[in-house]
Formats: structure tokens, C-alpha cells, sequence
């Protein structure tokens, strides 16, 4: 029967962001860029991991391939996971965000964070505020959020 022009593979993928969307996300470690597939972590993955010790975890990157929704997915999928193995805290971007911009962002942040002592929250709102008085679009660094767990 015709369904609209899907693919197996379509079909399959819609199967498993349904079944298992913590193995859509993830991680590229060093090495990903030649294809080894044990330089890539998934969220499942980081679930087994002992990540009790970490304070901040951040996802700077940004996957606009995958598509917004997809992306979003990924990125929600990789929090939980992360919060789930034990981390403290997690900053990522809730939409899609430039490389360029997320660089300058992360460049205010860790500024503010390392040179300036404050503690996450207030390091990304300060990073927020220089982007802000430089005239920076707000599209470029407002769907940066800290998720935080006790």
C-alpha cells in the first residue's frame, strides 16, 4: 500500500524516536569525525555512566541537520540523560542557535564563570546581558536555559 511516499527507513526511524529516543541523541567524542562508532555516546549510554560528581554539564552544540524537532528531542533526551547518570546542572540551547553565536555565548559564560567566580545561573544571565547590550539579536542567545536538580 502506498503510505504517502515513506520509506522503510522512514518508517523504521519514526519507530524508534517513538520506542527509544535516548538512542537518537548524543555525543561526539573525539575520533566521530571518522566514523569510529565508539566515539559516539548515547543518551542510553550516559544513563549506565556514574555521573554523580559532576557539577555542570554543557551542550554547546547545536545539530540543525537533524531538523528543529528533532533536534529539540535530541537535546531534551540528552538532558534527562545526563541529570538521570547524576549531574548536577546542564545548559543547553532550547531551539536551534547558531555555532557562531553559541561560540560568543560560551565565551561570556566561561569568562563570567572562571575569571569572574559566579556560579552557573548567574554566569549564563551575565553572558545573556553582554550579548543583550551588544545589540545581539535576542534569537542568537535566549534559548540558552540551566536546568538544575537537587
Amino acid at each position: 500500500s502506498d503510505d504517502g511516499g515513506s520509506t522503510a527507513a522512514d518508517r523504521t526511524i519514526d519507530l524508534l524516536r517513538g520506542l527509544a529516543p535516548m538512542a537518537l541523541g548524543g555525543l561526539a567524542l573525539a575520533g566521530a569525525n571518522g566514523g569510529s562508532p565508539e566515539s559516539l555516546l548515547t543518551g542510553a549510554e550516559i544513563l549506565a555512566l556514574d555521573l554523580d560528581g559532576c557539577e555542570l554539564a554543557v551542550l554547546a552544540a547545536n545539530d540543525s541537520a537533524a531538523g528543529a524537532m528533532d533536534a529539540a528531542r535530541s537535546q531534551a533526551s540528552l538532558q534527562r540523560a545526563l541529570h538521570a547518570a547524576g549531574v548536577r546542572r546542564s545548559i543547553a540551547p532550547i531551539g536551534n542557535v547558531s555555532d557562531f553565536d553559541s561560540k560568543e555565548l560560551m565565551e561570556h559564560f566561561y569568562g563570567a564563570l572562571f575569571r569572574g567566580g559566579l556560579e552557573p545561573g548567574r554566569a549564563l544571565a551575565e553572558a545573556k546581558r553582554r550579548m543583550r547590550e551588544a545589540n545581539v539579536p535576542a534569537s542568537a542567545w535566549a534559548h540558552w536555559v540551566l536546568v538544575e536538580t537537587w
